[in-house]
């Protein structure tokens, strides 16, 4: 989805684009995500809903746990975790949950994006790509380990969440790497943002 923030991965060759493929198929995807409404489902939820490509119905699961919930502006924050790779897969399960995700244009309520946007200053989808966690297969040394890419939330979208202390303060106790720091990459090195895991 190309208005989501945060981890991307490119190949640059057909077969490390397979090992990708794979290996994401093993991973486990973590987004932090700022919807209208207060959460009223229970704190982890399975949104086990079938969603329609190419006119077809596919199976399509997302796990959603909530952070935090505030009544005024009312808003939750989330993080999803997609079980499957349906296009739009976690924006369509949210509003099916009656909390769409704010700055979504074409799931979610143009009332709140509005609001939101004159009076918070957020222009853009509220869907951040926070962690990917890569499941090595076992063959070779390389391939054993698992690997834990995070992307630190970028500043608009970090600004309007610490801008809600309500939703903010509590959230950092439940996810701390929301208040990861950018990192400069200039000098080749990840540091702490992308540590491999034995």
């Amino acid at each position: 989805d190309h208005r989501t923030s945060g981890c991307l991965l490119f190949a640059f060759s057909p077969e490390a684009c397979a090992e990708l493929q794979a290996s994401l198929s093993r991973s486990t995807k973590r987004y932090a995500m700022l919807t209208r409404g207060e959460w009223m489902l229970e704190k982890e939820t399975l949104v086990d809903s079938p969603i329609v490509v190419d006119g077809r119905s596919k199976a399509s699961r997302t796990r959603f746990r909530c952070l935090a919930s505030q009544s005024e502006p009312r808003a939750s924050l989330l993080v999803a975790e997609p079980e499957t790779g349906r296009t739009h897969q976690i924006r369509k399960h949210a509003a099916r949950s009656n909390n769409p995700i704010l700055g979504d244009t074409e799931h979610g309520d143009s009332a709140a994006n509005r609001w939101w946007r004159q009076n918070k200053g957020l222009d853009r989808l509220a869907l951040h790509c926070l962690t990917l966690d890569l499941k090595g297969k076992g063959k070779g040394a390389a391939q054993e380990e698992n690997l834990t890419i995070t992307a630190p939330l970028p500043a608009d979208l970090r600004s309007v969440l610490q801008g809600e202390d309500r939703l903010w303060r509590p959230a950092l106790d439940l996810e701390p790497a929301l208040a990861l720091d950018p990192i400069d990459k200039r000098d080749g090195s990840l540091g702490p943002l992308a540590a491999r895991k034995g």
